[in-house]
């Protein structure tokens, strides 16, 4: 029951927490480091009408209430990124985060190998990102991004992490024009590459 209440709180697009995820890479020994972009840019989403949503509602509505109002929030979020659309396909989510993180780990000389030759393989994959509800309380936006990455060495996990960030309030969504999505979201994912990278080197 617990967690259908979460899950209809989140609107579906929260990431579960696992306890077997090691979210602190620690002062892994790294000789040299292989890193894979996954293909793919993710889901892009704008999250406001789902931030409506708590599991006090769907306690009063009920299970099945809860899920149908989940259900209308998420077609409204849906409507509502149509005027982004045209601007979130022209962004290389990925290419950008890949690009902040080579360009960081090269500006401090960490040692890079192909994978056959690396004693460590990062795996950094886009999941959710766009526009979303600063908090439950508040309906001023911001962009947003979810990446995952995972690092091994041989068939050993050392690091499984959701990187989380947000960009700055861009004020509501009506005010939010595709122009300034685009150049924050840009703004985001090199940030986001950038600090994957400073998690590695700063271990």
């Amino acid at each position: 029951m617990t967690a259908l209440l979460l899950w209809g709180a989140c609107g579906g697009y929260c990431l579960q927490a696992s306890a077997e995820r090691l979210e602190t890479l620690g002062p892994e020994p790294i000789e040299a480091l292989d890193v894979t972009m996954q293909p793919g840019n993710g889901t892009f989403m704008v999250v406001d009408s789902r931030m409506t949503e708590t599991a006090t509602a769907a306690v009063l509505a009920g299970v099945i209430g809860a899920g149908i109002n989940s259900a209308i929030n998420a077609d409204e979020d849906r409507k509502k990124a149509e005027p982004y659309q045209a601007a979130a396909s022209q962004i290389d989510v990925a290419g950008l985060v890949e690009t902040a993180l080579r360009d960081t780990l090269a500006s401090k000389d960490f040692p890079m190998a192909d994978e056959n030759l690396a004693s460590h393989v990062l795996s950094v994959e886009v999941k959710d990102w766009g526009l979303t509800r600063v908090a439950f309380d508040r309906a001023d936006m911001a962009v947003f991004l979810k990446v995952s990455v995972v690092m091994t060495t041989g068939k050993t996990k050392v690091w499984d992490a959701y990187v989380k960030e947000s960009g700055r309030s861009s004020g509501f969504l009506s005010e939010t024009t595709p122009e300034r999505f685009s150049e924050d979201m840009h703004k985001l994912a090199s940030k986001t590459g950038k600090r994957i990278a400073y998690e590695i080197i700063y271990r």
